[in-house]
C-alpha cells in the first residue's frame, strides 16, 4: 500500500482492518472445516481415551491374575510344609514306639511270640472290617492264638492292648 500510495505523497505507516465479510460460500465452508476439525479431535480424544482404559483393565487383570497365582503358590508352600512337618512327627512318634516295644520285646522271654500275635492280631482287624463281616475265622489250633494274646498281656504288663 505505501507504494501505492507513494506517488500521492501519503506515507502509509499503518493500516487497520475494521470488519472484513467473507462472502456467505466462504463463510460457510470455514465453518464446515471448523466444526470437522473439532469433530476429528473430538474423535481422536474419545479414542485415546478407550485405548487408555483398555490398556489400564488388561494390566489390572494381568496383576489380579499374578496376584492369585502368588497367593496360589503361598498355599501350597505352606501345605507342603505343614505335610512335611506332620509326617516328620509321625515318624518320631512311630520311633518312640518302636524303642518301647524293643525294650519291652528285650527283656521278655519269647520275642516272636509277641510279633506273631501281634500280626494275627492285626490280620483280624483287617477280616472283621465292614458291616456284613459278622463271621471272625479261627485258625485250626486256637489254643496257639489264646496263649499269643496272653503273651501279649504279659508282654504289655497287664495293660489292654488298643489301636
Amino acid at each position: 500500500m505505501d507504494t501505492a500510495t507513494d506517488k500521492w505523497g501519503v506515507k502509509v505507516t499503518r493500516v487497520e482492518l475494521q470488519d472484513i465479510t467473507p462472502p456467505a460460500a466462504i463463510q460457510e465452508a470455514m465453518e464446515k472445516q471448523m466444526k470437522a476439525e473439532r469433530d476429528r479431535r473430538a474423535m481422536v480424544t474419545e479414542a485415546e481415551g478407550t485405548k487408555k482404559a483398555q490398556i489400564l483393565k488388561a494390566e489390572a487383570i494381568r496383576e489380579s491374575e499374578i496376584k492369585k497365582a502368588e497367593g496360589m503358590k503361598q498355599a501350597a508352600i505352606l501345605e507342603a510344609e505343614g505335610q512335611a512337618e506332620a509326617k516328620i512327627k509321625v515318624a518320631q512318634a512311630e520311633a518312640e514306639a518302636v524303642k518301647i516295644v524293643a525294650t519291652t520285646v528285650a527283656q521278655s522271654s519269647n520275642p516272636a511270640s509277641y510279633m506273631i500275635s501281634m500280626k494275627y492280631i492285626e490280620a483280624l482287624e483287617k477280616m472283621t472290617e465292614g458291616k456284613d463281616n459278622k463271621i471272625i475265622y479261627m485258625p485250626y489250633e486256637a489254643s496257639n492264638v489264646l496263649g499269643a494274646v496272653a503273651s501279649i498281656k504279659e508282654l504289655t504288663g497287664g495293660a489292654p492292648v488298643s489301636k
